[in-house]
């Protein structure tokens, strides 16, 4: 809008703005998006991926960002929960999960046996899954996502690993703050 705020430097040249609509701009400011699910996601019965509502990025042509995210999943013990992602063609990314991959029922993408902290290591073709819970677990998630020269939406995605018929939640309260690299 016409209203605006407008941070300068000691010789009065314009370093930010942040207009009525709350767009901050400048030179120096890299763009974070935080997203949020506000109620919880649901599948029963199915191993087919399904978006989660919210968790989704716009990714520019030849952008890299950084993604820090909590995923809050509730699933039977049976059932287990997975992870994946949609993404423009030539999009890539390595991510894993923070702290102990105790929860982790999957393998690593090399087909071995998880190590046991830091699992920075998957391909954007990653499949993580962990272990069911009855109550809510978090885990923390990182990346780095390097877009090639197509724009599009990064998508996160959940199944069960195991088809069950029990309900499988992607809780409200997960969020992804994705950071504009370059």
């Amino acid at each position: 809008g016409a209203n605006f705020f407008d941070v300068q430097g000691y010789a009065g040249t314009s370093r930010f703005k942040v207009d009525s609509l709350g767009n901050v701009t400048g030179a120096d400011i890299k763009t974070i998006r935080t997203v949020r699910v506000t109620a919880d996601n649901t599948i029963n019965n199915s191993a087919a991926f399904a978006n989660i509502t919210n968790m989704s990025i716009s990714l520019g042509a030849n952008e890299v960002w950084m993604i820090d995210m909590v995923l809050i999943g509730e699933s039977a013990t049976a059932a287990d929960i997975r992870y994946a992602w949609t993404f423009p063609v030539d999009c890539t990314m390595n991510w894993g999960n923070r702290g102990s991959a105790q929860d982790n029922a999957g393998l690593d993408p090399a087909g071995g046996a998880m190590p046991t902290t830091h699992n920075l290591d998957g391909p954007i073709t990653w499949q993580p899954s962990f272990s069911g819970h009855v109550a809510a677990v978090p885990i923390s998630m990182y990346g780095l996502v390097t877009n090639g020269s197509n724009a599009g939406t990064l998508q996160l995605q959940f199944s069960q690993l195991v088809a069950t018929a029990s309900d499988t939640k992607v809780k409200a309260g997960t969020f992804m703050n994705a950071t504009h690299v370059s």
